[in-house]
């Protein structure tokens, strides 16, 4: 043999090995690389579904707090304005409420000198009457501060009287200004919780609460090895907790891990092949999968929700008309905490309708939808048809309105949204604006014709802009605001329907000096004539 066949021979045996282990080693870091993105679109949806979790479940925890301080809160606001103090009516009133909402472990009078004089229920929380809550050392800093203050506050987690930990809302009771004593709320911490949050995480949820670095809470098989990986604050009055969730423990992304040793002794070159193809075609279905049924859950929901808006609007109407009979006395006169009770009902129904009415239009747009009804019509004669049904909001507002609008040119717009769009936007500055004024504008040109909505309200940070212009975000983090109600759906809604008509919307706003909302519309919706 010659040395060139030997060249040519040992050539030939070096490429028939070399050429399937590279075609192999190819295949097999393909392989890799495909299962490595797959598992990472995997947790990205995973972290995703997890976040959105928390961020319900929060927004449910903060809801179950909020509606039973706040009947607690008005509650203190009417026992000042009586003349004397009555044991059996504080009693009765306190029974309604407990009856109403789930959760209280005990309602307290208090008196300024820190004495717990009454006890409702007494029955369920024995030994109570007559204890000084200023022998309670997390207590004393809250109790003196609303005695200072005038203004609500809550305790930290603590042990309470009872012998279990749990939070006390302090909410002062003032006559001509001066503090005569305190209602407090007493909450056993893990019923609270486990009464708001187990209706969206379900019984096998891996959560934890925290107040700041105080364990308030953890679920059933938490441990100190647990990877929590979204952490969703909430506020609890005045102070914000910290939700912590894991992973669901059926939601658990799977990956397959590759075992090259056997990969090569096993299945050789024929075997990778056929083993990426069929994981490709695998993980592409899985993924086609998942994306048609986040559709069809995203359809599912918004068509949910439009169907329940309309099931809800009509029996809430009923509601809401009925007590506005009750409420102006039509039928003969009633008591005066009649009228009290049903004036309750009547302004709730009717903030319940605007929160159905916001979550429809939401579904509508979302679902593609919303169509816009044009209409040739005087912007002028739509402001002022606006401000005058909000006169009464104006003046019980003290809040003073200037309409410094020019004569508006004939408008080519859906008029029943563009009323929405101006009653979203001059209610929250009604809602913001403490004292003070708003000052209505306009300027046309050659870049359409544009609103401008002004206040002199508290303003915001462009981050706190960010978050008002979100599906449900809402500003929080200071008292005024804390005392405002809203879905948090209002500015992005109006958004949406500027954008439906061509237009934009534009929010400029600048802390403790208030916010200006510009709406422009294209130039042309204007009407030649």
């Amino acid at each position: 043999m010659t040395p060139r066949l030997i060249n040519r021979h040992f050539a030939n045996t070096v490429l028939r090995h070399l050429i399937p282990v590279v075609v192999f080693l190819a295949l097999a870091c393909g392989l890799w690389i495909t299962d490595r993105y797959v598992t990472q679109t995997q947790t990205e949806v995973q972290l995703q579904k997890t976040r959105v979790i928390a961020e319900q479940a929060a927004i449910q925890l903060e809801e179950f707090f909020k509606n039973r301080f706040r009947v607690i809160h008005h509650m203190s606001q009417k026992w000042g304005e009586l003349e004397t103090y009555d044991q059996q009516k504080f009693e009765d009133e306190a029974l309604i409420i407990q009856e109403m909402f789930k959760g209280f472990q005990a309602t307290n009078w208090v008196r300024p000198d820190g004495i717990i004089e009454w006890v409702v229920p007494e029955m369920n929380n024995p030994n109570i009457k007559g204890n000084d809550v200023l022998s309670i050392a997390a207590a004393i800093p809250v109790f003196r501060s609303v005695a200072q203050t005038l203004e609500p506050h809550i305790t930290p987690p603590i042990k309470l009287l009872q012998g279990f930990t749990g939070i006390v809302g302090y909410f002062p009771v003032t006559k001509e200004g001066r503090f005569d004593g305190v209602i407090t709320a007493v909450f056993r911490t893990s019923i609270v919780i486990e009464e708001a949050a187990l209706r969206t995480l379900g019984p096998q949820g891996v959560f934890r609460i925290k107040n700041g670095n105080q364990v308030v809470y953890q679920s059933v098989g938490t441990t100190d090895d647990t990877k929590f990986i979204i952490q969703q604050n909430f506020k609890v009055w005045d102070r914000t907790w910290t939700l912590s969730l894991a992973p669901h423990i059926n939601s658990k992304s799977t990956t397959v891990g590759l075992n090259w040793v056997i990969s090569v002794i096993a299945l050789g070159l024929a075997a990778v092949l056929s083993g990426l193809l069929w994981l490709y075609l695998k993980r592409h279905q899985d993924l086609i999968r998942a994306k048609d049924d986040a559709e069809a859950a995203n359809n599912a929901k918004s068509e949910f929700l439009a169907n329940m808006s309309h099931e809800l609007r009509t029996p809430l109407n009923s509601v809401i008309g009925f007590s506005e009979m009750i409420n102006t006395e039509t039928l003969g006169p009633l008591p005066e905490h009649y009228k009290e009770y049903s004036g309750l009902i009547m302004s709730s129904g009717r903030h319940l309708l605007e929160t159905i009415n916001h979550i429809l239009d939401m579904s509508k747009i979302e679902a593609g939808e919303m169509k816009l009804d044009l209409v040739d019509v005087p912007m002028s004669d739509i402001l002022n048809e606006v401000l005058l049904n909000m006169k009464g909001d104006v003046l019980r507002s003290g809040i003073t309105i200037h309409n410094n609008t020019h004569e508006t040119h004939l408008m080519r717009i859906d008029a029943l949204r563009v009323k929405q769009i101006l009653y979203n936007i001059i209610g929250n500055s009604l809602k913001f604006t403490e004292k003070g004024s708003i000052t209505l504008s306009n300027q046309c040109g050659s870049h359409g014709h544009t609103l401008v909505i002004k206040d002199t309200g508290i303003g915001m940070t462009p981050q706190e802009i960010a978050l008002a212009e979100k599906p449900f975000g809402q500003v929080d983090g200071q008292a005024y605001t804390r005392q405002t109600t809203g879905t948090g759906l209002g500015l992005n809604v109006t958004r949406k329907m500027m954008e439906l008509h061509g237009g934009s919307m534009e929010i400029r706003s600048t802390p403790g000096h208030g916010t200006e909302v510009r709406l422009t519309f294209p130039p042309e919706s204007g009407v030649d004539g």
